[in-house]
């Protein structure tokens, strides 16, 4: 969609937050500054305290910054030291409006929507770059100084600046200076143009003493510290408030979980806010110092966080339960690396868009997994076009064999995923007598055939203890009838083998689905003439896709 589609868009829907893009000359000159930076005689201190590796943009917009930084760093070539645009692989963004978070590249993760609901503290991104609102650039700039976690920061804000008493005691809290690294305008910009004269600031926090937590922890705790530093007693004594850790119910499950974080949060604050008016003297004698407390805090706030986001996730099986165990377990990774995003209601949304598009894209890539599992020379049709041989090891030998356009047959003998286990191990599915793979295999293949429309009636747990060479079907609901047919009929063996034998219209549709994703089918027409069966051509494009606009129906 074109920037002014995009703009259009945003008014209609109330979400034009002054959107006005960054301009190709700005981000030239921010790229060209992080190479500089990050060259030979910068590049020790610049990366001191997080490394070179990620970036946030605050107020990201349609990611256009982030975009052109992963390009120019994808572009590199040589070994030029100074070129390390290359080492930023993790790309973040805070951005409020719905519709440009749909407008972002897939590898950028947002982990904020509002900005004034962030704390950019725990948001340890080696660079932050923030193009703010006009009407509130002097808010977002204090905002930023004084709680960024970033080794450097960039900041694309009016010329006005200059004469801003809040920024200047925002820079004098942090210890730190500006660069200007350039004066611009948007009165030629490419995207929408304005009436503003802008610099371009360059913050850098590596000489600083503190980091945004010890500064604001020392402002908080000034007392607390200086009573140690003095040894004197702190006289006033508050009397300690208990939130308590009741539930509070909320309208839905976000509002639910975020209420209660927000209580436990409180009641940690005023536990440690207690600690502070204790007497210095008496806690010295036990050990207890500031940078004991600073540093028990925030492991504190952090594996709060953690907790619940862990609990949200445990909850997402509309998304989770759409995935295989390996695409389960990558999409959870990436969602547990990034829990330092703040637990809030419009973060818990911004979270689960996301989750549903990565969602939606390994859809694909496991139905390829799942089906290329079971490809053996023996299982294997070749399509109408297809005259060449197949070839036997291909699987390892993929780099020099390059079989394709081939179609699985309705019976298959698996070789490679286990079967009866041999021994009572404690495995995962201990009480079914199957080895974990074969176990694993055939709820991968379940998943599958549920993105594919045949939604199982019966899952691998439930099927009961196996026996060698005992047949045991799976069925699903037949969507017209409602009634149980047989997806598959499966034996397994003690020789670590699987036999297979599949429902005909499930088989159609997988092979459909997999000559679709591999590039070999381009239309409905040709999949019906290539696997022979006109049965295919409704079938192509058929995998269930989960509906990225409508999160809120997912926590009900």
């Amino acid at each position: 969609m074109s920037i002014h589609r995009t703009i259009t868009a945003l008014k209609e829907a109330g979400q034009d937050f002054e959107f006005y893009p960054t301009t190709s000359e700005i981000i030239t000159a921010l790229i060209q500054d992080i190479k500089f930076m990050s060259g030979s005689i910068n590049a020790a201190k610049y990366t001191r305290k997080t490394g070179l590796e990620s970036i946030l943009d605050i107020g990201a917009g349609n990611g256009k910054v982030l975009t052109a930084i992963k390009s120019a760093g994808e572009n590199e070539s040589g070994e030029n030291y100074e070129k390390r645009l290359k080492d930023i692989t993790k790309f973040y963004a805070i951005e409020k409006s719905p519709i440009l978070c749909g407008r972002m590249d897939d590898s950028i993760f947002v982990i904020g929507t509002d900005f004034h609901e962030q704390s950019l503290i725990s948001k340890t991104a080696s660079i932050t770059f923030s193009n703010p609102p006009y009407s509130e650039f002097e808010r977002w700039a204090v905002k930023i100084i004084r709680e960024s976690a970033s080794a450097v920061v960039y900041l694309v804000i009016p010329q006005r600046w200059e004469g801003s008493m809040e920024i200047a005691e925002a820079l004098k809290f942090r210890g730190v200076k500006t660069h200007k690294v350039g004066e611009y305008d948007f009165l030629e910009s490419e995207d929408r143009a304005a009436r503003a004269k802008v610099h371009l600031l360059r913050i850098d926090f590596t000489d600083t003493k503190d980091t945004a937590f010890e500064s604001a922890f020392k402002a908080e705790f000034a007392d607390f510290i200086s009573g140690f530093e003095s040894e004197t007693k702190n006289e006033s004594r508050k009397a300690r408030q208990d939130s308590g850790d009741e539930m509070v119910k909320g309208e839905n499950l976000p509002a639910y979980l975020v209420a209660h974080y927000n209580a436990r949060m409180e009641r940690i604050r005023n536990n440690y806010k207690a600690a502070s008016e204790l007497d210095p003297e008496l806690l010295a004698t036990f050990g207890i110092f500031p940078h004991k407390v600073m540093e028990g805090l925030l492991e504190k706030l952090t594996g709060l966080r953690t907790h619940y986001w862990s609990d949200l996730f445990s909850r997402i099986t509309a998304i989770t339960g759409q995935l295989t165990t390996g695409s389960r377990e990558k999409l959870l990774a990436t969602l547990n690396a990034n829990k330092n995003v703040d637990f809030t209601v419009s973060n818990i949304y911004a979270v689960i868009v996301w989750a549903l598009k990565n969602a939606n894209r390994f859809i694909g890539s496991q139905l390829v997994d799942v089906y290329e599992n079971m490809v053996d020379t023996a299982n294997v049709k070749m399509y109408a076009s297809n005259k060449r041989a197949f070839v036997d090891g291909w699987r390892y030998m993929r780099d020099e064999v390059k079989n394709s356009h081939y179609a699985l047959e309705y019976r298959i003998v698996t070789h490679r995923v286990g079967g009866i286990a041999r021994e009572y191990h404690d495995y995962k599915y201990r009480s079914q007598g199957i080895t974990d793979r074969a176990g694993d295999f055939l709820s991968d293949l379940l998943t599958v055939a549920q993105t594919l429309g045949f939604t199982p009636t019966e899952t691998v747990m439930e099927s009961g203890e196996w026996k060698s060479g005992a047949a045991k079907d799976f069925g699903f609901a037949d969507p017209v009838t409602g009634n149980r047919q047989v997806l598959v009929s499966v034996r397994a063996f003690q020789n670590g083998n699987l036999h297979l034998k599949f429902n005909s219209k499930f088989m159609l549709a997988l092979n459909v689905e997999h000559g679709r994703l591999k590039g070999w089918l381009k239309t409905p027409a040709e999949a019906a003439e290539e696997l022979k069966d006109p049965a295919a051509a409704p079938l192509f494009n058929s995998a269930f896709k989960l509906p990225v606009s409508n999160p809120q129906n997912l926590l009900a």
